[in-house]
This record gives C-alpha cells, structure tokens and sequence, in this order.
C-alpha cells in the first residue's frame, strides 16, 4: 500500500526540516533549491506530489509534524 505525500512548495520556505527528518523522501529540486518529492516516487512530472511505501511512513510524518509553515501534506 501507498501513501500520498504533498508539499506546497508556494508555502515553503526551505528551513529544510522535511530534508533532514526524511531524506529519501523530500530532496532540493535543481531548478530552484526548494524540497520536492523524490523522483522516484514523484506522481506525474511535477515534483510536489508523490506516493510513497508504508514504510516510509514514520520519516513523512517526522518531516510532516517538524514543518514550520505546515507544507506538507502525508496521507491526505
């Protein structure tokens, strides 16, 4: 089973939380710095959206409850 993840990444401003709480999720996007879900588990072509496994679960929500400006979304 998959859980969807979201940053907002108008929202953000890349305190960098999402990045150390889950590195194999969130990763800075080379175009502009700001985190983006990891390629590899991004939905479609654009970097804010993704699924990742239930295992990765426990890091989303470290990095989900550490955000400051709450521009992550897990499992919503």
């Amino acid at each position: 089973m998959r859980v969807t993840v979201r940053i907002d990444r108008e929202r953000c401003i890349v305190a960098g939380l999402c990045m150390i709480h889950a590195p194999m999720i969130f990763v800075p996007e080379e175009a502009d710095g700001k985190p983006a879900v990891a390629p590899e588990y991004r939905v479609g072509p654009q970097p804010d959206v993704g699924e990742i496994p239930r295992e990765l679960l426990g890091p989303a929500k470290e990095a989900e409850a550490n955000c400051p400006v709450r521009a992550i979304q897990v499992g919503r």
